[in-house]
């Protein structure tokens, strides 16, 4: 069975899930391979530890809001997808500068994925 709650992946493994589909894996998946593999190997130490840093990034990321942010995200490592559709709006360059430092002061640019 796949999951796709990212903030919590952990209790979903705990509860049989085996897999995960989330909209953040796409910036983050080492960070949730890293909370799968040490579920895997019974280290639930270092698999919460992985997983707080997934709730305070989902945190970080509902600030800003939706579409726009992970665009913004996929940006910040690497990955232009471009702008959104209208009615949609990106995220100006004020608040993308602002999400930046907000995920910097998560550690977001140690565990993103590079891409």
């Amino acid at each position: 069975m796949l999951f796709g709650s990212d903030e919590i992946l952990l209790s979903a493994l705990v509860a049989g899930a085996s897999g995960a589909v989330g909209s953040t894996y796409n910036y983050a998946s080492r960070l949730y391979l890293r909370v799968m593999d040490a579920y895997a190997n019974g280290d639930m130490k270092t698999a919460e530890r992985e997983q707080a840093k997934s709730r305070e990034m989902v945190r970080i990321a509902f600030r800003y809001g939706g579409m726009a942010t992970g665009k913004a995200m996929m940006s910040l490592v690497g990955v232009d997808c471009g702008g959104l559709r209208p009615p949609l709006q990106s995220l100006t360059q004020g608040e993308v500068a602002s999400l930046k430092r907000d995920l910097d002061e998560i550690g977001f640019f140690e565990f993103a994925s590079k891409l």
